[in-house]
C-alpha cells in the first residue's frame, strides 16, 4: 500500500505554507553557507515582504512574476557580487514557497 500512497493524496501530509524563514533556509541552504551579519538581516526583513506579496497571488503563473520582481529588487539591495548570485535562486525559493501554499489551499 505504501507504494501507491501517490493514488490517495489526502493521505498525504499537508505542506507547510511557506514564510520567510523557511525561504530563508531554504537559500542558505543552496548556497551551502550561511548568511551573517547585514545580508542577513536585510534578507530576512525582505523576504518576509516579498512571500506576503506572493501569497496575495491567486496563480502559480502570477507568482512567479512577482518572485522573479522581488528577487531582483531583494538582489539590488545587496552587494552586487553577491546580489547577482543570489537573484535567481532566491526567486526560484519564492515560487517553490508559493506552489506548497497554493496545493494547500485547494
Amino acid at each position: 500500500m505504501s507504494t501507491l500512497s501517490w493514488l490517495f493524496p489526502s493521505r498525504r501530509p499537508a505542506p507547510l505554507p511557506a514564510d520567510g524563514a523557511s525561504v530563508l533556509d531554504r537559500l542558505e541552504a543552496r548556497l551551502g553557507v550561511p548568511l551573517r551579519g547585514d545580508a542577513r538581516i536585510i534578507l530576512a526583513g525582505q523576504i518576509e515582504v516579498a512571500v506576503q506579496r506572493i501569497r496575495a497571488s491567486h496563480s502559480l503563473s502570477s507568482a512567479a512574476l512577482i518572485a522573479q520582481r522581488e528577487g531582483s529588487r531583494i538582489a539590488a539591495m545587496l552587494p552586487r557580487p553577491f546580489g547577482m548570485t543570489i537573484g535567481t535562486i532566491l526567486a526560484d525559493e519564492l515560487v517553490r514557497g508559493h506552489g506548497h501554499a497554493h496545493t494547500q489551499r485547494h
